[in-house]
């Protein structure tokens, strides 16, 4: 009888702790059997598949990932997977991936990694990079030798409430801060011209911008044009100039030369050089093709009509190129 007892209170203790249990037998002694209640785990309730099928890209559609970033670092612009998907998707409104998140897996597994900037290798001593950075040498002092005369151009920015960011102060007044702004202010860009004798003061360009574009295509060709024509007018006058320019017989004649970067706004094609896109319609090519004099299939499909005018592009002509030389002035990138 207390064993009996015993039983039932064990009995009693697993079905409070496991309600859904089933028994098995077991004998506790010669002639009496336990029953032990075992827990029972619950069936699952998927079935099937759960969740979006997954995407599978063509080889034509992986090459079109790659080809949008590889475009964007020709640019000279940081691929971001956002601008890459918006490009991809306005060259291909039919594209398969609509999602960030699914193009940053597609590019993991086409060999892309997202790194951080200083670990990541730039192949400065490549073949191309070396040979290119010869043939700027070369003409830098074939130009010296010619008694050229050299500006190097460049741009900056700064916010109009910057200020240092350590500085030495009173422990107990506080007193050494000499602004006391809330907030960075409006964003300047700065484009100046230097030469081995200092900034050229009078070509300095400081306008209002936002955070994201310092410069625009637009608004260097306007610098570029007026900056070239002061250049011109300043060098053509010499009873006006300084005696280092009487020194080195600089005038009307004297070579002009303005060294710049491959910046995108620096860049800009003339209308007639610049070739056509990927995401023109196949009617805009034909124009292209016709306007240059070159010889349009019948029934030649857009890949094909594309095919031919990269196979036959004009030399590249820039923008600020051709408006730097209105006044003689060179333009070396």
């Amino acid at each position: 009888e207390k064993q009996d007892k015993e039983d039932a209170s064990f009995r009693a203790t697993l079905r409070l702790r496991h309600p859904s249990t089933r028994a098995s037998s077991i004998s506790t002694a010669p002639y009496t059997t336990t029953k032990i209640f075992m827990p029972v785990a619950k069936t699952s309730r998927k079935s099937g598949h759960v969740g979006a099928s997954s995407i599978v890209l063509t080889d034509d559609q992986k090459e079109n990932i790659r080809y949008h970033v590889h475009l964007l670092l020709a640019e000279r612009v940081y691929p971001t997977t956002e601008q890459i998907l918006n490009r991809i998707l306005g060259d291909d409104p039919n594209f398969p991936i609509r999602s960030v998140t699914v193009l940053w897996r597609w590019m993991k597994k086409l060999g892309f990694a997202y790194k951080k900037t200083s670990k990541v290798i730039v192949p400065l001593d490549s073949p191309f990079n070396m040979a290119a950075r010869a043939r700027y040498f070369a003409k830098i002092s074939e130009l010296r030798n010619n008694g050229t005369l050299i500006f190097w151009q460049d741009e900056t920015w700064c916010n109009q409430n910057e200020e240092k960011t350590f500085i030495w102060a009173d422990r107990d007044t506080g007193a050494g801060r000499l602004r006391q702004s809330t907030g960075k202010g409006k964003r300047l860009a700065i484009s100046a011209l230097m030469s081995p004798s200092g900034f050229h003061a009078s070509s300095i360009d400081i306008f209002e911008c936002n955070e994201d574009h310092n410069m625009n295509s637009a608004h260097f060709l306007i610098w570029i044009d007026r900056t070239a024509s002061l250049l011109r007018k300043e060098l053509g006058n010499i009873s006006l100039l300084s005696f280092s320019l009487l020194f080195f017989g600089l005038g009307k004649g004297t070579k002009i030369i303005l060294v710049i970067d491959n910046a995108t706004w620096h860049s800009r094609l003339t209308n007639d050089t610049t070739p056509p896109k990927r995401s023109w319609r196949k009617e805009a090519i034909i124009r292209w093709l016709k306007s240059h004099n070159i010889v349009v299939p019948e029934k030649a499909v857009k890949a094909e009509l594309l095919e031919i005018a990269l196979d036959n592009l004009p030399p590249k002509k820039y923008e600020i190129d051709e408006a730097a030389k209105k006044y003689n002035v060179g333009i070396l990138r």
